[in-house]
């Protein structure tokens, strides 16, 4: 199954995995993230993922492997001397107000002048300008 990390807290070692629209949530704990050294996620980073019944009911994400993540995003991005910077809503973003989007990014050069995203884009719109295949993905 792939889907979107809806939050995911690394000091705890846990978090939500949730399909599109938020109509299924999915807890998953770092213990089952498959990925070398420290295991972690980022919000809105989508992943690929098994699931299982919990003992408490609810349905737990195992075999958690990340396909598309911020740290992927921002390693490339760095090969061109460019960094993502996180941008809040309020009322200059006015793409965002229009997304609904509460927070979005923008990408800057070392001097910090924005490059890309002034009004804020979205993870899949981040990692498309750094150059991935985002099409069919959806967050």
């Amino acid at each position: 199954m792939r889907c979107t990390v809806k939050w995911f807290d690394a000091k705890k070692g846990y978090g939500i995995i949730s399909t599109k629209g938020g109509k299924e949530d999915y807890f998953v704990h770092q213990s089952n993230i498959v990925m070398d050294g420290f295991r972690y996620l980022c919000e809105g980073d989508i992943v690929d993922f098994d699931v299982i019944p919990g003992e408490d009911g609810r349905n737990l994400a195992v075999n958690v492997t990340p396909f598309l993540t911020m740290k992927m995003v921002e390693d490339s991005l760095k090969e061109e001397n460019l960094y993502v910077k996180k941008v809040k809503a309020d009322k200059n973003t006015i793409i965002m107000n229009a997304l609904g989007m509460k927070k979005g990014y923008m990408v800057v050069d070392e001097n910090n002048v924005i490059q890309a995203g002034e009004q804020g884009m979205t993870f899949l719109d981040l990692a498309a300008y750094a150059g991935f295949d985002t099409e069919g993905l959806s967050a």
